[in-house]
């Protein structure tokens, strides 16, 4: 093994199944250890008769202990259906002791929206440990000297302002000095950074969605409204920012119009104004348009509640 070079060395690691990564026991943030009632991501690695073993993910791996009197407040018979070696979840911190660093965590104080936010939490975290440890192999530097030249820097910059969050700014702005600048990276470090963005923190496509009910009934109507719905399509062509306009027929009067943009704001806005202008020009030959539903991401509400679903079902199974 020592005689391959990295490419190899990752080749046969991935091969027999072996974890090769340098960066994966580096700290997310420059504490090394949480604060009380803080509510961290842990993956469960051991368990015993009185208690589950799990490493804190975000605080390289550091050990803390689940007592089996803080993993539910239910009654139940077997432990080994709500504690699995494997598993990873969220566990809120009650007690540390910084003499002999032990830190006592409890499952069940976490409730279902901390339980949500500690995983988008711990994942952006991840995604920023990755991409700054991704950087540091591409520029031949230690992963911890990255993590306190990128990532710490920007943890502290700004109080509840998440690392991803800057690298998701600097991946869409022009004005990367501003965000760069106060780090004094060197120009190679620098670039590897912004064509490592590029790659790992693509543009979310969204389809936003609008329905609306079109009726005119004088002599001309049907053609009233095709040209209205043609209007409506072709609204903004060769304007900035390019965002495509689509129009069908839901069930007249009902119609509905998409777009599938990067840009959320623009493209909400795109589609009130296309609206508006179908408005004008259906009024003008003596019809009218309602809005039924106004323009918003298409999905948002039926994703949210199917995760709230299977959450339920979770705590179904785990009873």
């Amino acid at each position: 093994m020592r005689d391959l070079n990295k490419r190899q060395q990752k080749f046969v690691c991935g091969c027999l199944g072996i974890t090769s990564w340098d960066g994966k026991d580096i700290p997310f943030y420059v504490e090394t250890m949480p604060k009380i009632n803080d509510v961290v991501w842990v993956k469960i690695t051991q368990v015993n008769d009185t208690s589950a073993v799990v490493q804190l993910l975000e605080y390289g791996k550091r050990e803390g202990i689940i007592p089996y009197t803080e993993v539910t407040r239910r009654r139940v018979r077997s432990m080994g259906k709500l504690i699995k070696v494997g598993r990873t979840e969220p566990a809120q911190v009650i007690r540390i002791d910084t003499d002999k660093g032990y830190i006592d965590l409890s499952k069940k104080l976490v409730t279902p929206n901390e339980a949500k936010a500690c995983e988008a939490h711990f994942r952006q975290g991840n995604e920023v440990r990755s991409i700054v440890c991704h950087v540091a192999e591409q520029c031949d530097i230690p992963p911890m000297d990255a993590m306190e030249m990128i990532a710490y820097p920007l943890y502290q910059r700004e109080p509840g302002k998440h690392a991803w969050t800057w690298l998701y700014e600097l991946n869409q702005t022009e004005d990367v000095e501003r965000i760069l600048g106060p780090l004094k990276l060197d120009k190679v470090v620098s670039d590897c950074l912004m064509s490592t963005l590029k790659n790992a923190m693509r543009l979310k496509v969204l389809t936003l969605f609008a329905e609306v009910e079109i009726t005119c009934f004088a002599c001309d109507g049907v053609e009233a409204i095709r040209e209205v719905l043609i209007l409506g399509r072709n609204y903004g062509e060769g304007s900035e920012p390019q965002i495509h306009l689509s129009v069908n027929i839901i069930g007249p009067p009902k119609y509905g119009i998409r777009a599938r943009t990067d840009m959320k704001e623009e493209g909400i806005q795109r589609m009130k104004e296309a609206i508006d202008a179908m408005t004008a020009e259906i009024k003008k030959r003596g019809g009218q348009l309602k809005v039924v539903t106004a323009p918003q991401p298409h999905g948002d509400a039926d994703d949210g509640k199917k995760g709230f679903d299977a959450e339920d079902d979770d705590d179904e199974d785990a009873d």
